[in-house]
C-alpha cells in the first residue's frame, strides 16, 4: 500500500510502501460475532473456546468473547496461535461498538451448554 511521507526539511514528499514482511497471511477464525459454536473439535479450537468460557463463567454471565480470530506464528523456536481483534458483548451492551448485549451473551450461554 504505497503512502507519502514529508520528509525534513519538509520540502520533498517520499513515495514509500507499508508492508510487514513477517505477518502470516492465514487468518483462522473460532467465532463469529453471534455464532460461538465451534466448528472443529482439536486441541487449538478447543483451547480458544476454553478461554472464551472462561471469561463467561468468571464475569458471571456478563461478558462473552466474540469474533476471536487468530494467526499462526513462530517466535523463540515455537509455533504458536496469536489471537487478535477479538470483541465482547455485555448484558448491558454499553462496552463499545460491536456489543449486541444482552440477546449475543444468552446466545452464548445456549451453546455453551454444550462446552
Amino acid at each position: 500500500m504505497p503512502y507519502c511521507v514529508l520528509v525534513p526539511p519538509c520540502t520533498e514528499f517520499v513515495q514509500s510502501s507499508l508492508n510487514e514482511p513477517k505477518r502470516p497471511s492465514t487468518v483462522m477464525k473460532f467465532s463469529g460475532m453471534l455464532k460461538h459454536q465451534a466448528s472443529r473439535k482439536d486441541i487449538l479450537v478447543l483451547t480458544v473456546y476454553a478461554l472464551a468460557h472462561y471469561v463467561y463463567l468468571t464475569s458471571n454471565g456478563t461478558r462473552v468473547l466474540a469474533d476471536i480470530q487468530g494467526t499462526g506464528t513462530h517466535i523463540n523456536g515455537k509455533d504458536i496461535m496469536v489471537l487478535f481483534d477479538v470483541m465482547m458483548h455485555s448484558t448491558d451492551g454499553d462496552i463499545g461498538i460491536g456489543d449486541y448485549g444482552a440477546e449475543a451473551g444468552t446466545r452464548q450461554e445456549d451453546n455453551c451448554s454444550t462446552c
